[in-house]
């Protein structure tokens, strides 16, 4: 997890808010929220949200944004669901993602309105009701969001640099780079437990907290990730890549990757891309 000086992190987000007027929050590794100023969503994100598929859309929509900024290690701007304009950069130490620095909720398209009455009703909201809450939020020019985005790029090297955040892996984090790191190994429940010095309740726990599944089925879930990836971009046989990813018998192998993916791992690799 991340030791944070929180009075100073809240007053550099403070000053940026200051500075900008748009939204910045600041996140874990694993993209939950530590800090944010404003502390509420501004009156447009909270209607959007105050749906149950409205929120989740907004989740998908960070979680995603999370993701290309772990494998890129860059910067990522985008335009969320609902047409507002979002930038997310990852902070590193020696390239390894220690949280994330959004801002957002950034009003950069001034023909929005339109786009955003047109969702709020798919899910199940008053269009009209939302594209005059998306009219009220301050119009920024490019200009002034790519200012913003440079600032907050430097609060992101300032926060490690200077200290206000110290890195101590969360459990959840060493066990993920266990797992992708030891695929062809033994990463039995017994094992995994040996290794990191857990009880297998609390290494359930973990699992459940952390990856909202078991251990067993997130080892399963990382095996057939790496071996799509290498049915995509090796010219390896099946065979081979059933016992790199760490599971050995061939049929056993061919049967879990079709009942994840409805194909064989021939059919899979067979798909033009």
């Amino acid at each position: 997890m991340l030791k944070i000086d929180e009075k100073k992190l809240m007053r550099l987000l403070e000053d940026f808010h200051k500075l900008a007027g748009i939204k910045i929050c600041f996140f874990d590794e694993e993209g939950r929220e530590l800090a944010c100023v404003p502390k509420n969503f501004c009156s447009f994100c909270g209607y959007i949200r105050s749906s149950k598929l409205g929120d989740a859309a907004c989740v998908r929509s960070d979680a995603e944004a999370f993701e290309v900024c772990r494998k890129t290690g860059k910067l990522h701007r985008y335009t969320c669901h609902m047409g507002l304009t979002e930038c997310v950069t990852p902070i590193l130490r020696d390239g390894e993602c220690l949280g994330f620095i959004m801002i957002g909720q950034a009003a950069g398209n001034p023909i929005a309105p339109e786009y955003a009455e047109e969702k709020a009703r798919l899910y199940g909201l008053d269009g009209k009701r939302a594209a005059e809450l998306y009219s009220d939020i301050e119009f920024q020019d490019e200009e002034r969001i790519n200012a913003s985005v440079s600032i907050m790029e430097a609060c992101a090297s300032y926060l490690y640099l200077n200290r206000l955040m110290l890195e101590e892996k969360s459990m959840a984090v060493k066990l993920r780079d266990h797992i992708k790191k030891h695929l062809d190994g033994d990463l039995s429940v017994n094992a995994l437990c040996r290794e990191f010095k857990l009880s297998r309740v609390d290494l359930y726990a973990c699992f459940a907290h952390s990856f909202d599944s078991t251990p067993a089925e997130y080892v399963k879930s990382i095996r057939l990730e790496e071996a799509c990836s290498l049915l995509e971009s090796t010219d390896m046989r099946i065979t081979e890549i059933a016992g790199k990813v760490g599971i050995a018998d061939y049929n056993y192998f061919s049967k879990i990757f079709r009942r994840a993916y409805g194909m064989s791992p021939r059919e899979y690799r067979a798909i033009p891309r």
